[in-house]
């Protein structure tokens, strides 16, 4: 597993740094054992970001239902050396799914009732 794998992991919350060099990382095996046996591994790991731009014509990063787009490394707006402010999310979440629901429409609000 690479240093960058496992940064990724720890940012997500499901491993833990055992030493302070980031660039080698020290990590238990049993965590990775653990967590390899996660059946819920895929959707851990599948998350979505929301730039805080809208994506322009050069954004080569998969887009979700959800408005986010899920982020590659060669992407010139959202990849590894372009490092944008962005919002993640679980895929399939809750914020995922409000994001995912069509806004109301201002008709669908019932109108006040007077008196009350």
């Amino acid at each position: 597993m690479t240093a960058t794998a496992v940064g990724h992991l720890v940012r997500a919350g499901l491993l833990v740094y055992l030493g302070g060099e980031m660039a080698t990382p020290d990590i238990h095996p049993d965590q990775v054992a653990a967590l390899a046996r996660r059946r819920d591994l895929p959707a851990l790991l599948d998350r979505h970001a929301l730039p805080c731009t809208a994506p322009g014509t050069q954004c080569a990063c998969a887009r979700q239902a959800c408005g986010g787009l899920i982020p590659v490394p060669y992407c010139t707006e959202h990849g590894r050396t372009a490092e944008p402010a962005m919002e993640w999310h679980p895929a399939g979440g809750i914020r995922c799914t409000h994001l995912t629901r069509p806004a109301p429409r201002t008709g669908d609000v019932p109108a006040p009732v007077p008196g009350r």
